[in-house]
């Protein structure tokens, strides 16, 4: 599956179950339970694979479901009832209750106070840069609660270390391993020289998800 043909169904489908309405990725749990259900199956021997249907175009937007584990098994084991037909039809009038229900103001979403950490960052910048030029990148999943990842698990780390940050003379080079390290927040590895006209770098893999790059 493409990744826009993910972000589509997952945004349009309002995180919910299109046959229940149940919420997919509810506070306190670190796994989905949402499950993109194929209408018409990836092979020709799945449910309803019989479809005149190029097998390329059976993983696009169009021909996938957002369901929760009860109703995939279900709509999969029944598919008398659960039809091609059908299944569009729940689709679209899913994404439209979703719709009339975001304008009525029947669904919303949580609202997140960051100030305290936008705060703690910007300290910890303004040491970390002593006054120089920095430049800050920073990814952040849509849907924060509580910690996600185990920073300190091996492909954390591996990824963490083959990272590669700009040097002198326009140069690039992967960081140095011996600089990773726990922190409160998560893992970090950086490298500041004491000299103010040297280039440093930081980038920290936070537990709820957050990645810093300065």
């Amino acid at each position: 599956m493409r990744d826009k043909d993910i972000k589509i169904l997952w945004g349009r489908s309002g995180n919910r179950c299109a046959i229940c309405k149940l919420e997919l990725t509810p506070d306190g749990t670190q796994e989905t339970l949402g499950e993109m259900a194929h209408i018409v199956a990836r092979s020709r021997e799945g449910p309803r694979g019989n479809e005149t249907m190029s097998l390329a175009d059976r993983d696009a937007y169009d021909n996938l479901i957002l369901l929760c584990p009860t109703h995939h098994v279900q709509v999969d084991k029944d598919v008398g009832t659960w039809s091609v037909a059908r299944l569009r039809t729940t689709k679209a009038d899913h994404e439209h209750w979703l719709s009339e229900q975001l304008s009525a103001g029947g669904i919303r979403v949580a609202t997140f106070d960051n100030t305290v950490f936008l705060a703690q960052r910007e300290a910890a910048w303004m040491e970390a840069s002593r006054g120089q030029v920095a430049m800050v990148l920073s990814l952040t999943p849509l849907r924060v609660s509580g910690d996600t990842l185990d920073t300190l698990d091996k492909p954390v780390i591996d990824v963490l270390e083959r990272a590669f940050v700009p040097d002198t003379d326009s140069r690039v080079t992967q960081v140095n391993k011996y600089r990773t390290r726990p922190t409160e927040f998560g893992v970090v590895n950086e490298d500041f020289p004491n000299t103010l006209h040297s280039h440093g770098y930081s980038i920290q893999v936070f537990r709820v998800g957050h990645c810093e790059y300065l």
